[in-house]
Formats: structure tokens, C-alpha cells, sequence
């Protein structure tokens, strides 16, 4: 690539400014390495690269709060030592508090009944093998799973 191209390319993407403005009003450097991580690496790449690995396996992969206001906010408390208990202080940020009974309450987690799904065939049709699920699953969309021999 010509280099005045390059350099062109970039002066109008502006990064230098771009990066002020997501640390403005973050005094601690630490914390303003952190707001560019967060807001230009790992938004922009990393949670772009575990999507996509994570779809091509169809897991549903859980990603980190990665908003600037809301790193904004919590970046005084951040500074200063006094978030300790992150997701239970994180939850005191904004102006309308979440209530006590939803800040308080113990995990409930979740699980997925794949060993369920996976376990009970069907004796619909019996020489394809398929799971009850796949086939509710692929009936609800339109799809025929019946092999071609007894499509008819």
C-alpha cells in the first residue's frame, strides 16, 4: 500500500481524538488502559472473534459489560478502590436502584437438558435415528426429516 494512501486512511479515521474521547474524565492511567481495551480491543475484536468461534460450535458465549458510559461511571469507584464486590457494586451505578430482592438474592444458575434431548429417540422413524427434539425442532420450522424411502 503507498504510504500516503495509508497515512491518509489514517488522518480521517481520526484515532488520536477518538481515544482522548474515551478516556476523558478517567484520571487514573491504569484505569485509561483499561476503557481503551475494553472499548477498542476487546468490543471491536475479541468478543467479535468468541461470537463467531462460539457460533460455529453453537455455544451461546457470555460476554462482559463492554459500554463506555457504563465504565465512565463506574471508573471514580474503580480509582478509588471501592469496588469489591463487582457485580453487587456494579448494580448500585444507577440513578434508579435495583431493588434489594434482585441485588440480594442468591444465584439461581441454569441448565440445559441436553442429556435429556439427546437420550430419547423417536419411534416415528426409527432408521434415521433422530432425537425427539431435532425433529420437533425441524416440524416447527417446516422441515421434513422423514428419509426420502418413506417421504411418501
Amino acid at each position: 500500500m503507498d504510504p500516503e494512501i495509508a497515512q491518509d486512511g489514517l488522518n480521517r479515521l481520526q484515532l488520536s481524538s477518538r481515544f482522548d474521547d474515551t478516556v476523558r474524565g478517567i484520571d487514573s492511567p491504569l484505569l485509561k488502559v483499561s476503557a481503551l481495551e475494553v472499548i477498542w480491543y476487546m468490543r471491536n475484536q475479541l468478543l467479535r472473534d468468541s461470537d463467531w468461534a462460539g457460533m460455529a460450535h453453537s455455544l451461546e458465549i457470555r460476554t462482559p459489560l463492554a459500554d463506555l458510559e457504563v465504565f465512565r461511571a463506574i471508573a471514580p469507584y474503580l480509582g478509588r478502590g471501592e469496588l469489591k464486590e463487582r457485580k453487587k457494586d456494579l448494580a448500585t451505578v444507577p440513578l434508579k436502584r435495583l431493588p434489594r430482592s434482585i441485588t440480594e438474592r442468591k444465584k439461581t444458575g441454569f441448565t440445559v437438558p441436553i442429556r435429556e434431548w439427546a437420550s430419547r429417540t423417536s419411534n416415528k422413524w426409527p432408521a434415521r435415528g433422530h432425537r425427539d427434539w431435532a425433529i420437533q425442532l425441524a416440524g416447527e420450522s417446516g422441515f421434513d426429516l422423514r428419509p426420502p424411502f418413506l417421504a411418501n
